[in-house]
């Protein structure tokens, strides 16, 4: 349940702030997101 809920928070967090930053940043977040997850954990989209 607590995993959901903060599935959840998470969810709008990041809608929040996708809907209040500009697209060129949101776009360069992902992809720097992406890359973060890529190689610290050999893990990606």
């Amino acid at each position: 349940m607590f995993n959901s809920i903060g599935d959840i928070c998470a969810m709008m967090t990041g809608y929040f702030v996708a809907s209040n930053v500009p697209v060129p940043i949101t776009i360069a977040g992902g992809l720097l997101l992406d890359l973060f997850l890529l190689f610290w954990f050999r893990d990606s989209l």
